[in-house]
């Protein structure tokens, strides 16, 4: 479980780095 939340995070933070280069 550890896993899927350490992925989910990573996604969230480059989610959040393409909305602010856009």
């Amino acid at each position: 479980m550890t896993q899927l939340s350490q992925k989910n995070r990573a996604i969230a933070q480059n989610f959040r780095k393409r909305k602010g280069q856009i």
